[in-house]
């Protein structure tokens, strides 16, 4: 008996706690569970903050890493607009380079960009001609610096805006420096742009403090060909380049980034302080930040390292009082709700006990029953097993219109279309559970009016046995909204299925918003099923494009759900590009929370290639209609000028602002007063009128040329033609095309012809009329050889006129191609041509004084001696009265250039200054009776050959005192300068 005592005294059901645990279980479980889910909702709080903010850490660094590439391929794209300017004249001006940097407003849309210039490739022998030519351009304090001696030298000519401190880069030698030389071979050697590495820019100054870094782009010579690396190197005219300011460039790109992320940027993957070109913070706040993260981006083959990292600021705008007070929140309804069960636990005794007191008191409650069954929304019947109607509520009355007359006992069929006692059999052995006690079926049907009009109805049977014996309950509602709305909505669903835009349906209720819905023309656009697409989100369309500034406008119109309207590159499940233009809105609930998201997609590839290729276009004609030599004006169709292009501004002298918006009439008026009196100008606009006629090129309409004669600001000849864009049109463009030298030209032929046949005629009569006398009549010897030495001089004299034309013609055709240099001293030149010049009845010897030690000269010998003679032969031919003819060489320097001249002087008739101005013009002679022979060429070879060898021809006159004339040839190393 102790031994059974013991055993029930250990029982766990009789110790207190046990007894509590079994009797209060069910608020011990809520308050442990309460207390879990507390904590788990605390800790998913805390989670889903931390990755908001870590969100937004990302999408900042994403947008700054889109930014920056976006602007450093806007920088690169204005190095390639300089070098097609270069690649279409390799001679662009200064003033040209001046107007294409000022159209790209640097101030404006580049800030950090110092300038954009033109680095010349100069040989080292090529240097002091090269620093010559600058300093003739205006520049007199030009040179190239740093000092120092090497092959190349890769100076800057052009750089603009040329003021301030891009001042101090004119003449600037880049090769003088390693880390921009490399760059600068690397973009040679690949032909593509290159960048430097962290420097210093020379628009520093000993003051400046901002890191900085260069942008190359090459040039080569347009005939030269470039197909290897050798090539290139051999090829290589210069560079265009740009200069930043890092932290200048960088600020504008941080203009609309979230000030609280802190961003280094690094020249290479080394983080060292000594490559950093920009910081917005100091970097111990980058060392000790919550968040960091480093991305490498690639330029021009430079790799450039980006650290981010949150920001103290950053920090300071997080709050995680939210997360603890959904905590506290938790804490609390868990021990309140743990103290109402455990209350309600209590009360579950007396629950019972009033059962029992309820049920005597159900009897009472039929009339509550009726009360609420009357209140209820849908119709409710009772059938008996006959299938006729006992009793109806107040809804049911007022579905099927019944009076109070007829309410009950009469046939169910009669209200609801062929509902019989069988067919509500039937429709419970379709429809309904037969292995229940209380069988239900629940279908559709038409009810019947008091009108005998039919309208849907939804019906909610049930069968129950009352006294033994079968009855039927009828929960009927009129369903004729329902329906019309299903309509409506079928109508709806079409039409999107129908719709050429892709449309797609996104429930922002999950996590990662999948898509629920797309229609066919999504399918069509994307090559994705909808199958494939339920359930992805639209990410998917972006592939690993992901960097695009209008994704980061699309995240943030979500974030703050209103509409937006994006142009995306997306990517079709075969990989192909196309451009969408996205369209997203939200759809939100009675409450006004965001539920879905509904996107349509159009695929405007097209449109957006034609749009680039017409801005293509429109940029190479802007560049042709800015250095064409022609003038080009341009009116509108309410015919005001809007367009002049800089070669007709410096024909007429005009300015932007004086033409800005005339009308033609005005124009006109302005071009009219810029004409010669002498040649009257035909109005532009009454020429269109009267003259319009069809191209038959293109189809554009315009007007037949007219001669505009200019005498100020200086004289000039234009032709002006006038087209209409289209026919139909009233946009017109008029060209001005500078025929001035053309007509020179024209002038200067039609008169050599006319010279030449005269002098060409006189010798020609001559021999004619003796040769004729001879043939007609006999004459004694004497005579006979009197008229054919008349004879035989014409015929020299024809022979030496015909080989002067065709010496003369030769020499301009072949340009120098067919002499023969040869680096040799020049006394036995001068020399040979005295010795082999012979005077016919003149004893006259040239005077000839040669100093020593003389530098050489590269000519061609016998050229020179031609050249020579002529002017000594005019020395003899024009001072018949007598009188010295002086020769001397001399040596002597002429703007910094090493020259020997050849000075011959006579005693002659010499020359007015009206007859020297016109002394090297064909066919020209200062005797103009012909007692002196002589064709009038001899000055025109000797002003060609002399200058094809690099040299010119000075001459001094006085008339009846004499003349001097010095033929001026560069020394050996002069010449050598030149060639090279």
């Amino acid at each position: 008996m102790n031994q059974q005592q013991s055993q029930v005294d250990v029982r766990p059901s009789r110790h207190p706690i046990f007894r509590f645990l079994r009797k209060e279980w069910l608020g011990c479980l809520i308050l442990v569970a309460g207390l879990s889910i507390s904590y788990a909702i605390w800790s998913i709080s805390i989670r889903n903050h931390e990755d908001i903010e870590k969100s937004r850490f990302i999408s900042t660094g994403e947008l700054i890493t889109t930014s920056l590439a976006r602007r450093m391929n806007s920088n690169e794209q204005i190095l390639r607009g300089g070098a097609a300017l270069f690649n279409m004249n390799n001679n662009t001006s200064r003033e040209q380079w001046r107007t294409y940097v000022s159209s790209l407003r640097l101030d404006e849309t580049s800030p950090g960009i110092q300038g954009v210039g033109f680095i010349l490739r100069v040989a080292d022998k090529d240097k002091a001609e090269h620093t010559a030519k600058i300093r003739a351009e205006g520049y007199p304090e030009y040179t190239i610096h740093p000092l120092g001696q090497h092959s190349d030298y890769l100076t800057v000519v052009y750089i603009e805006p040329f003021w301030g401190r891009n001042l101090h880069a004119f003449g600037y030698d880049l090769a003088s420096e390693t880390v921009r030389r490399n760059a600068l071979d690397l973009a040679r050697d690949s032909g593509e742009p290159s960048l430097t590495g962290r420097v210093k820019l020379v628009q520093e100054g000993k003051e400046g403090n901002q890191a900085g870094f260069l942008m190359f782009l090459p040039i080569y010579t347009h005939d030269l060909p470039r197909g290897s690396v050798e090539e290139r190197r051999e090829s290589l005219l210069g560079y265009v380049y740009i200069p930043f300011r890092a932290e200048d460039m960088m600020r504008n790109v941080l203009v609309n980034v979230d000030p609280t992320v802190g961003v280094e940027v690094f020249d290479g993957k080394d983080l060292d302080e000594k490559n950093m070109l920009f910081a917005n913070a100091p970097m111990n706040q980058f060392d000790n930040a919550h968040y960091v993260s480093i991305r490498e981006m690639e330029f021009e083959g430079k790799v450039w390292t980006l650290r981010f990292a949150s920001l103290p600021a950053f920090q300071a705008l997080s709050n995680n009082m939210i997360s603890h007070m959904i905590f506290a929140a938790g804490v609390l309804v868990t021990f309140l709700l743990t103290f109402v069960v455990t209350n309600l636990a209590a009360t579950r005794n007396r629950a019972f006990g009033m059962a029992k007191e309820m049920t005597t008191q159900l009897s009472h409650s039929e009339n509550a029953l009726r009360a609420v069954l009357d209140s209820a929304a849908d119709g409710i019947l009772r059938v008996d097993g006959n299938g006729r109607v006992k009793s109806v509520n107040m809804a049911a009355e007022h579905i099927f219109g019944l009076s109070s007359d007829i309410q009950s006992d009469f046939p169910l069929e009669q209200i609801i279309d062929g509902m019989d006692v069988n067919k509500l059999t039937e429709v419970l052995n379709s429809y309904g559970n037969a292995g229940s006690a209380m069988r239900s079926a629940r279908f559709e049907s038409f009810g019947i009016r008091s009108s005998g009009d039919q309208f849907p109805l939804a019906v909610s049977l049930s069968q129950f046995n009352q006294n033994d014996e079968v009855n039927y309950s009828l929960m009927v509602r009129d369903i004729s909204d329902d329906k019309m709305a299903e309509a409506i909505l079928q109508l709806r669903l079409k039409a999107i299925e129908a719709a050429n835009n892709g449309i797609a349906i996104a429930d922002m209720t999950m996590p990662s918003q999948p898509i629920i819905y797309t229609n066919p023309a999504f399918e069509r656009i994307t090559g994705y099923t909808a199958s494939e697409m339920l359930g992805m989100n639209c990410r998917l369309l972006q592939a690993d494009d992901r960097f695009q500034l209008e994704i980061a406008e699309l995240s943030q119109a979500i974030k703050e759900g209103r509409e937006c309207k994006v142009l995306l590159r997306n990517y079709r499940k075969d990989g192909s590009l196309f451009w969408n233009d996205l369209s997203i809105a939200p759809v939100v609930d009675n409450d006004g929370r965001i539920t879905h998201y509904v996107s349509s997609q159009n695929d405007v590839t097209d449109r957006v290639l034609a749009e680039e290729n017409l801005r293509i276009r429109s940029m190479r004609l802007d560049a042709i209609c800015t250095l064409s030599p022609d003038g080009v004006v341009a009116f509108d169709a309410n015919g005001k000028l809007t367009n002049v292009n800089p070669a007709f501004l410096e024909m007429t002298g005009f300015s932007n602002i004086q033409l800005s918006n005339l009308s033609m009439q005005e124009f006109d008026q302005l071009m009219e007063a810029l004409c010669d009196p002498a040649h009257a100008y035909v109005s532009a606009h009454d020429e269109n009128m009267m003259n319009l006629v069809l191209d038959s090129d293109d189809d554009m309409v315009q007007a037949r040329q007219q001669m505009v004669y200019l005498s100020t600001p200086q004289t000039r000849i234009l032709i002006r033609s006038i087209r209409v864009v289209a026919a139909g049109s009233l946009e017109q463009v008029i060209y001005f095309r500078d025929v001035t030298r053309e007509t020179e030209i024209d002038r200067i032929k039609s008169e050599f012809l006319s010279t030449a046949a005269h002098e060409l005629r006189t010798p020609m009569a001559s021999i004619f009329g003796f040769s004729e006398l001879l043939l007609r009549r006999k004459y004694d010897e004497v005579t006979q050889k009197d008229l054919l030495g008349t004879i035989n001089r014409q015929a020299g004299i024809m022979i030496n006129l015909i080989n002067e034309l065709l010496d003369l013609a030769r020499i301009e055709a072949r340009a120098g191609k067919d002499f023969k240099f040869t680096v040799q001293p020049i006394a036995p030149i001068v020399e040979n041509a005295v010795a082999a010049l012979l005077v016919n009845n003149d004893p006259r010897r040239v005077n000839v004084t040669i100093s020593e030690n003389l530098p050489k000269v590269n000519v061609d010998a016998e050229k020179i001696g031609q050249s020579l003679m002529n002017v000594l032969s005019n020395a003899y031919k024009y001072s018949p009265n007598g009188g010295n003819i002086d020769l001397r060489i001399l040596c002597e320097e002429h703007d910094e250039v090493n020259e020997i001249g050849i000075r011959v002087s006579d005693q002659g008739i010499g020359l007015t200054p009206a007859q020297l101005s016109r002394l090297f013009e064909r066919f020209f002679r200062a005797d103009p009776s012909g007692n002196i022979p002589g064709t009038g060429l001899g000055m025109c070879i000797v002003k060609e050959i002399i200058e094809l060898h690099g040299g010119r021809v000075d001459v001094q006159s006085e008339k009846d005192i004499g003349t001097t004339v010095t033929l001026w040839l560069p020394t050996i190393r002069e010449q050598e300068l030149l060639e090279a």
